[in-house]
């Protein structure tokens, strides 16, 4: 038995079919935009609506930014230390080339327990017709060629003596395939250790969960499936083990129906934390995180998934001149695809939940009567935001302000520079390379464009008018005193410039953080307390600033305002309710395989990433970092704050 129980954990551990990307080592954290401000967390089931955020800096003048909250969903598969997730077998993954006739597939099959090849096996493709079959050679290597592009297929793969594998796969995805067989003689034993007697007819149903950005599989996926009759799902725990307690896949990423009579189901997903599972050795279903699945008499069905960690954009959309809420504003995701839009309510409020946690998306603001308000945002930047929208009928009024003219199906790219801590930024620069682009225009203090202007007010805003329509790349500027990056927008090339898209009738703003030279000392004034020296105002690294002075403390549990204040791979993390000094250096966590220390629980952050934060029940278990023991989100658990 021993050594079935090692067996066992082969099948874990490579896959009756191993079709994963080939990834360098995984860090178990992403990288941080660090002008993107401290990271904030909540903790909310997925339909539970968004608590209303603080207004941030967009098209309003004269309004300061605070911390900001985001609508997160948190990773309930286990609070405390778990086994360390299996690195998958490396494959490389390949994609079918523009414009091809056709695609391919090949890789290896060999024996799971075994391990060795297994030559003789016939793989044929089903569904389009005449791809022949081939069989694999003495390597156990195969190669089948001429599969059409942009037709869903079946692979099989059958050797007497052994289970046939099933992969209905979607057109154009990944062209390497590498297959472990499963003896006939050994079925038994594995249905026994399963807890399950597998009836002769039937098929059997794989599902593998892998995170396509890291080299790791997913924890705390729930599956179902529409298949009456089948048994399971069975999910398999760290070690490698069928477990008949775990409702939820562990850091083994993998689960089983068996028993399933022949036929076409859906089997569908369910993440927490926000992560959601696409096709990659599959044909993905009608709705979202499902997939059709063939099942066959006697063979087993293989699922390939490829999963990542989504937020929920929320924010309040006002007019830009009264202030007021702006009801049915459309707010939908441009880039990428598949997001459902919604609009804004009476309150002016809005949930775009399933964003990507990636690079590059961007999406839109759309009322009739209002000029287009466009967002773009790089992966790490707050998931808040809030803006105030400029009626058309304004714009001819504003640039005569300025002295220019506004030319037809041209857009308008605006620059908002800020402190993390207190106020807007002035004297910052605002430059574009772009034929026919009027500006910069500069906004004084009163919210209006002011012509002798030369850098930013007070007010911290800038603006280019008649932009044609493309991705344009803005640059800027700010005194030696002042470290500023892009807080949100595109990052271009290089240090000092964002990337907007521009389009006709719309405005795209970018927000640019500053920060101010680390320099206060212990009993020092922090956080502009001082007023003789308001350029001066942060406590350098391992001090926090408490009641105004800056008080020595270790890096982790220092306070900051970005990651740059905290040890090296510590995450600055702020709640909801925040105030800068409120906001501490914290050990980061993988919400899909939380990692923390006893008393410690792993927590969704905007980005996407986690945080380790101190479970407590009164303040005084906060001596060591935090102001406060209060719930987050819906939870009625309580954490230092």
């Amino acid at each position: 038995m021993k050594h079935f129980r090692l067996m066992w954990v082969s099948l874990v551990l490579f896959g009756l079919v191993s079709v994963l990307p080939h990834c360098g080592p995984g860090t178990g954290t992403e990288s941080v935009n660090e002008g993107g401000g401290a990271e904030s967390v909540a903790e909310v089931t997925a339909e539970s609506p968004a608590s209303e955020p603080g207004a941030e800096p967009g098209n309003e003048p004269g309004k300061e930014p605070g911390a900001e909250p985001v609508a997160t969903d948190t990773n309930d598969a286990g609070t405390g230390p778990e086994t360390q997730e299996p690195t998958p077998e490396s494959t490389t993954t390949e994609t079918v080339p523009e414009g091809s006739a056709g695609a391919e597939v090949f890789g290896d099959v060999v024996d799971f327990v075994a391990q060795t090849p297994l030559a003789g096996v016939k793989v044929c493709v089903t569904g389009p017709q005449g791809v022949p079959c081939v069989n694999t050679d003495s390597q156990g290597k195969y190669r089948v060629t001429g599969i059409p592009k942009d037709v869903e297929f079946v692979l099989s793969y059958e050797k007497t003596g052994y289970v046939k594998v099933l992969q209905p796969m979607a057109p154009n995805l990944g062209s390497e395939q590498n297959i472990r067989m499963i003896s006939e003689q050994t079925l038994p034993l594995f249905a026994n250790l399963l807890g399950v007697q597998i009836k002769k007819g039937m098929g059997a149903i794989v599902v593998s969960t892998f995170n396509w950005k890291r080299t790791q599989f997913v924890a705390g996926l729930s599956l179902s499936s529409d298949a009456t009759g089948a048994e399971g799902p069975f999910y398999i725990n760290a070690q490698g083990m069928p477990s008949k307690t775990l409702t939820k896949t562990s850091a083994a990423g993998l689960a089983f129906f068996v028993n399933v009579p022949p036929g076409n189901y859906i089997v569908k997903t369910k993440g927490t934390g926000g992560m959601y599972c696409a096709a990659k050795a599959a044909v993905p279903g009608p709705n979202e995180d499902e997939f059709k699945v063939l099942v066959e008499a006697d063979a087993f069905t293989y699922v390939g998934t490829k999963c990542e960690r989504r937020v929920a954009m929320s924010g309040t959309v006002t007019d830009f001149v009264s202030g007021n809420p702006i009801d049915q504003v459309k707010v939908c995701l441009q880039e990428p695809k598949g997001v459902p839009c919604v609009t804004t309510d009476a309150k002016g409020t809005y949930r775009l939940p399933g964003v990507p946690s990636r690079d590059g998306i961007y999406f839109s603001m759309e009322k009739q009567g209002y000029l287009t308000n466009i967002q773009t945002m790089d992966k790490g930047q707050s998931a808040s935001y809030s803006v105030g929208m400029l009626q058309k009928a304004l714009i001819p009024q504003l640039a005569a302000l300025a002295g220019v003219q506004v030319k037809p199906n041209t857009g308008v790219i605006t620059m908002r520079a800020f402190r993390p801590v207190r106020g807007f930024e002035s004297g910052m620069t605002l430059s574009m390379k772009v034929s026919g682009a009027t500006g910069p225009i500069y906004f004084g203090t009163n919210g209006f464009p002011d012509p002798k202007l030369k850098a930013t007010s007070a007010a911290g805003l800038a603006a280019y008018i008649n932009i044609p329509p493309g991705v344009q790349v803005a640059e800027f500027a700010g005194t030696s005193k002042h470290n500023c990056r892009l807080g949100r927008g595109w990052l271009g090339q290089n240090k000092g410039e964002a990337r907007a898209k521009v389009e006709a009738d719309s405005i795209n703003n970018f927000f640019v953080t500053c920060e101010r030279p680390l320099t206060r000392k212990v009993d020092e004034a922090c956080y502009n307390s001082d007023i003789a020296k308001p350029e001066y105002d942060d406590c350098v690294a391992d001090h926090v600033c408490t009641s105004g002075k800056c008080v020595a403390a270790p890096k982790r549990f220092a306070s900051c305002t970005t990651e740059r204040f905290c040890a090296s791979g510590d995450v600055c993390v702020g709640s909801n309710i925040a105030t800068i000094s409120e906001r501490y250096c914290l050990q980061p966590c993988d919400p899909s395989n939380p990692q923390c220390a006893q008393d410690y629980q792993c927590l969704v952050l905007s980005s996407g990433r986690g945080a380790c934060l101190k479970k407590c029940s009164a303040k005084a278990d906060c001596n060591d970092y935090g102001t406060a023991c209060e719930s987050v989100g819906s939870s009625t658990q309580q954490f230092c704050q």
